[in-house]
């Protein structure tokens, strides 16, 4: 048995980083979970993961797949995270929504009165809430132990890079 990975078998990477996609719209379209990043973590790693290796000990598969999976996990891994990103809400694709629904030209003062600053704030806040990194305890808003760690890990970053800290 020859342990070279062989990646004339990488188009299967992108077959069980699809079946594994259908199966995460499958589930989102009944019931988006409680915790999003685990389930995916589930979805797109655990399970394929387990079903990979159990069909390589059971000699099922040999190392030839093992580029295939590779690039599952790739592709995967950068899925989970950028689905932050398309989760979230967007002022601009609100205000896009808002100028299709209403079937009229805005001005700016009505695109401002639709999209004002309060609401797009107050979406944030419940996105932080709903990710558990904020708390809200008598009106006021605080970091979790999990928001301050995620804090303290983008202003390290952006340390490293030499960006200016809060902004962008």
């Amino acid at each position: 048995m020859s342990t070279n990975i062989l990646l004339t078998d990488w188009w299967r990477g992108f077959f069980y980083f699809g079946t594994f996609f259908l199966i995460h719209v499958i589930v989102w379209r009944r019931r988006t979970p409680q915790h999003p990043l685990y389930a995916m973590l589930l979805i797109f790693l655990v399970v394929p993961s387990l079903i990979y290796f159990s069909a390589f000990w059971a000699n099922w598969i040999g190392w030839q797949w093992l580029s295939a999976y590779v690039l599952h996990l790739f592709l995967s891994l950068n899925y989970i995270a950028a689905y932050p990103a398309m989760e979230a809400r967007s002022p601009t694709i609100e205000l896009l929504y808002e100028m299709h629904h209403q079937q009229i030209p805005f001005t700016r003062e009505q695109a401002v009165l639709c999209m004002g600053q309060e609401k797009s704030v107050q979406s944030r806040i419940e996105d932080l809430v709903h990710a558990k990194l904020i708390f809200e305890y008598n009106g006021v808003y605080a970091l979790t132990k999990k928001g301050r760690l995620l804090a303290d890990l983008f202003i390290t970053y952006r340390k490293w890079l030499g960006e200016p800290l809060g902004q962008g």
